[in-house]
């Protein structure tokens, strides 16, 4: 572990390089009698669960697919400050499902700065117009994206790395295993809850976009 620890921090070998040492310092120091119960580890059926969720989420970034997805979702919630904050966290939560909260986040951050810059040059200041409110704004629009990938994340197996790994130690530890559907089953009614739930607290108590801001 620490040596795992020390070449990962200090980079003085390529991940993959270092990932492939365990194994072998492991079978040379007697941890397992041979090198293949050493790397058994590596065809765990949840390093191929996530194997696909990363080949999904490249496809998508390779194809524009999840731009043009977030895009549609925001053009659906209206140019209200409000709305904009709300689609932008739905789209974030969405996407969120499908493929990693960080490669989600590192999406959706430059679209709502995006935004929040047209938004900023608009003119018009009535109390539904948010060019006013920008700063607000903007905070909002981006803990929103936060808030919503480690939501939306919860939703699937495949949505965070943690959830697969969480369902391979309760089938190997305890013996129990957890399906897609299962999950879903449980996950997806608690972003549905929860997803409105931050986007109130975060649209009307604590970064309310008002005119005075």
């Amino acid at each position: 572990m620490v040596f795992a620890a020390v070449l990962w921090i200090s980079g003085a070998l390529p991940l993959p390089l270092t990932a492939l040492c365990i194994p072998i310092l492991l079978t040379v120091f007697g941890v397992y009698p041979d090198f293949g119960d050493a790397v058994a580890g590596f065809a765990d059926p949840v390093i191929f669960l996530l194997l696909a969720g990363f080949m999904l989420a490249e496809a998508f970034q390779t194809h524009d697919i999840d731009r043009r997805f977030a895009y549609l979702i925001l053009v659906r919630f209206g140019t209200s400050a409000r709305g904009l904050v709300l689609g932008v966290m739905v789209a974030t939560a969405l996407l969120s499902m499908l493929i990693s909260n960080t490669a989600t986040v590192a999406m959706m951050v430059p679209i709502v700065l995006g935004i929040v810059a047209s938004v900023t040059a608009l003119t018009k200041t009535d109390e539904d117009n948010p060019s006013a409110n920008a700063s607000n704004l903007q905070i909002g629009m981006l803990l929103g994206v936060a808030y919503a990938a480690s939501l939306g994340g919860v939703g699937t197996l495949i949505g965070t790395p943690p959830n697969a790994i969480v369902v391979g130690q309760i089938g190997e530890l305890v013996g129990y295993e957890i399906t897609f559907v299962e999950w879903l089953a449980i996950g997806l009614p608690m972003v549905v809850v929860t997803l409105p739930v931050a986007w109130v607290l975060l649209t009307y108590v604590v970064y309310p976009p008002r005119s005075s801001t």
